[in-house]
């Protein structure tokens, strides 16, 4: 049991970003993603898997940490067991000084003070998920401060969830979407995070309701051990085949064997 007191967090791995800087310290948006990490091995294979080449991180922020800028607009997902969040957040060099949820800024416990119009407070949506393709134990977090994504994300992945009939580890697709918007008479062009689905609502409901294999007992009766179940004609089950392909002793003394079919 962990202690009460102590609040329990899943490691994070990574990040998922979907721009980074340019020669002079600009912020450029990207196509394609662009993973970090301290854990090299988790880099280069991205970079082996999505393309890329797996580099150390120059920006101060990021010091001792690599990065891959990926060729890839579309990479495997599954929900991890932590919840996306979303709050209007203001930040300067001393951390974040406020965090809105829409009636109250958390930190001081008084009425938020974010105006939407006011672009000093930032929509901020994050999003943990695992990437199954990757080494890592632990999520890797996407944080993305545009309103298209505030509105559409969080109901996807709870979408997402509610299709596979699982809380965590429903598999999905996280793509970067190029969307236009016109103002003025001027066209933008800006990049959403999405989630995608590669099976259709109703094969992932079907998924959810097939019926599964029933249960072992797990336990042999009573009298019989192992040595007992490895002279049989035809033992039961792949774990005694591998028993004798491996030539392992059997449990003796009274412990009793178990075997999975």
């Amino acid at each position: 049991m962990p202690i009460i007191t102590l609040q329990q967090r899943i490691r994070e791995v990574g990040r998922i970003r979907l721009g980074d800087k340019g020669p002079k310290g600009e912020p450029r948006k990207l196509t394609t993603f662009r993973l970090t990490s301290f854990d090299k091995r988790a880099i280069e294979a991205a970079a082996e898997l999505y393309g890329g080449k797996c580099l150390p991180c120059t920006s101060r922020d990021l010091e001792g940490q690599f990065e891959v800028i990926t060729s890839a607009s579309e990479m495997p997902i599954m929900a991890s067991a932590l919840d996306p969040s979303q709050y209007m957040e203001m930040w300067s060099g001393g951390g974040c000084q406020r965090r809105c949820d829409g009636q109250t800024e958390l930190l001081s416990g008084k009425p938020c003070m974010c105006d939407p119009e006011d672009v000093s407070c930032k929509v901020t949506t994050r999003l943990p998920v695992i990437l199954p393709d990757l080494p890592g134990l632990g999520v890797w977090r996407l944080e993305t401060h545009g309103w298209n994504a505030a509105t559409e994300l969080v109901q996807s992945f709870e979408l997402l969830r509610s299709l596979s009939g699982r809380r965590e580890m429903a598999e999905g697709l996280l793509a970067i979407e190029e969307r236009k918007s016109k103002k003025d008479g001027k066209t933008n062009r800006f990049m959403v995070p999405v989630i995608r689905i590669s099976h259709t609502p109703r094969a992932l409901l079907a998924m959810q309701t097939a019926p599964s294999l029933p249960a072992s007992s797990g336990a042999l009766p009573g009298h019989e051990t192992s040595s007992h179940v490895l002279k049989q004609p035809n033992p039961r089950g792949a774990v005694f085949v591998l028993l004798q392909e491996m030539s392992l002793p059997p449990y003796e003394n009274g412990h009793k064997a178990m075997y999975y079919d």
